[in-house]
């Protein structure tokens, strides 16, 4: 687990959202990391090929599958599991 010094020094959510939109970034475990750039044409074909897969799967079902990336935030309690 963490010291509260090093917590306090941890990258924010508040942060990410102040960050420019043309800096790609992820945090994880509070630290910015540099994401890759976009993916190519023939990644996206595989990917949406694999998203129609797993809709038509969970048709009907509680469960849903996202396309496109969004933020998630785990409460913090998850992140020393």
């Amino acid at each position: 687990m963490r010291s509260a010094v090093e917590k306090r020094s941890l990258f924010t959510y508040e942060h990410y959202l102040n960050m420019p939109d043309e800096e790609r970034r992820e945090v994880v475990n509070g630290i910015p990391l540099a994401m890759t750039p976009s993916p190519g044409r023939r990644h996206q074909e595989i990917v949406g090929n694999i998203y129609e897969i797993i809709r038509a799967f969970l048709k009907g079902k509680e469960c849903k599958v996202y396309f496109a990336p969004f933020d998630l935030l785990l409460p913090e309690s998850e992140l020393y599991i």
